[in-house]
């Protein structure tokens, strides 16, 4: 395998942007808190305008390449209420990629953004069933928290919180 880039997603990214996230859902459909179905719905100003937000929004937005294929997907934005936590709401490492070191490249970039933006905190959720993923996400130095159900009242008692302490 060669080396393998990070580079950001911009607004004119938006093909590329579906394409992969589309293929995760299909992949991982219970990691995510929409459906392919629900995705594959959005028309392309849909998801045109998905990667075009707002200068007030503070995210991180960027994709994995090797051999120019998009091999990955990582998403974070400031948390409104707490503004030096950062949430990951999408990571998706393609399974042929997998084990690679692609997932912990994607997590050093937004580690370094994070500092460079005074971000304190990273945190994700996790379907506890995911063993694979809860495992590489402690490797790199996530904490199981609390139960998403027990902090939202959502009904979703399968949904690990977990944070990352950034120093």
């Amino acid at each position: 395998m060669n080396a393998v880039k990070i580079i950001d997603i911009h607004a004119a990214d938006w093909q590329i942007y579906k394409g992969i996230r589309l293929r995760a859902l299909i992949d991982s459909p219970d990691a995510f808190s929409s459906s392919y179905e629900q995705e594959n719905s959005r028309s392309d100003h849909e998801w045109q305008k998905r990667l075009n937000s707002s200068p007030a929004i503070i995210e991180k937005r960027i994709f994995a390449i090797v051999d120019d294929k998009t091999v990955g997907l990582a998403w974070t934005r400031v948390s409104s209420e707490y503004c030096q936590t950062a949430l990951i709401y999408q990571m998706w490492v393609d399974p042929l990629y997998r084990r690679t070191g692609i997932a912990s490249e994607l997590f050093n970039a937004l580690i370094s953004w994070c500092k460079k933006n005074q971000i304190n905190t990273l945190e994700l959720d996790v379907a506890k069933t995911n063993s694979p993923a809860r495992i590489m996400y402690e490797s790199i130095g996530f904490i199981a928290t609390e139960n998403l159900n027990e902090s939202t009242n959502a009904s979703t008692p399968h949904i690990q919180r977990m944070r990352l302490n950034i120093t």
